[in-house]
């Protein structure tokens, strides 16, 4: 059966040892959902909804493969975070896009709050869209610490260099199929992520590929612009 918490509904998990709970194995609604708990808290059961507030202020919240939503508002992110030790791991986190003039503040800053469970780097993913999507669209994202595998690179990111990628990768999907007119920009943030002489952030690019065989879906550059 699935769990509604009343609409001042609230989950608090505050300590110094590691916490964890589980729900049953179908959707469940929660408006206040508090980590503070530095040994972070662990989730099991079916896919969770944040109608309100994910509060992130210490430790991280580790979703055991599962899936939680967040409401992005027009001035709000559907989270607060206290400190860059605080975030979502090992799982997804969905997020709606509403369509039209109605939507436009809230399309212009859409961050997802991941990170590495049993590590302390954060790795959020933003969007910043520019283009109204037309029809409203949801967008799932997920980190996940270990290497996408791989070997093919078309032939435009060979020729900007790309030759290889880091041991972690985010997943993005969308539940609308996105015209190539649509625009947005992406900001990634890689904690932990060490770079050298020989591997300048100016070197870096953004590349994509679709899910599935490796051994047969191109990586390909995501933009020829970057900052």
């Amino acid at each position: 059966s699935s769990f509604t918490a009343g609409s001042n509904g609230r989950l608090l998990f505050t300590g110094s040892t590691a916490q964890s709970f589980s729900l049953p194995n179908s959707a469940h609604t929660i408006p206040f959902l508090n980590i503070n708990n530095a040994s972070g808290v662990t989730y099991s059961g079916g896919n969770l909804t944040i109608s309100d507030t994910l509060a992130l202020n210490d430790g991280v919240l580790d979703l055991g493969g599962t899936t939680m939503r967040l409401y992005q508002g027009n001035t709000d992110q559907g989270f607060t975070k206290s400190t860059e030790d605080s975030y979502v791991a090992n799982g997804y986190v969905v997020k709606g896009i509403q369509a039209g003039d109605n939507g436009s503040a809230q399309r212009n800053y859409v961050r997802f709050p991941l990170g590495v469970a049993g590590d302390t780097l954060y790795r959020p993913l933003d969007f910043y869209i520019t283009s109204d999507p037309v029809d409203s669209v949801e967008f799932t994202v997920g980190h996940v610490a270990s290497s996408p595998g791989g070997t093919l690179f078309n032939s435009a990111a060979t020729t900007a260099g790309v030759t290889k990628y880091p041991d972690f990768y985010w997943t993005v999907q969308s539940s609308e199929q996105l015209g190539a007119s649509f625009a947005y920009e992406l900001h990634a943030q890689a904690e932990g992520y060490v770079l050298n002489e020989n591997n300048p952030v100016s070197a870096m690019k953004v590349i994509h590929r679709a899910a599935g065989d490796s051994s047969q879906n191109e990586w390909k550059l995501l933009s020829s612009t970057y900052n």
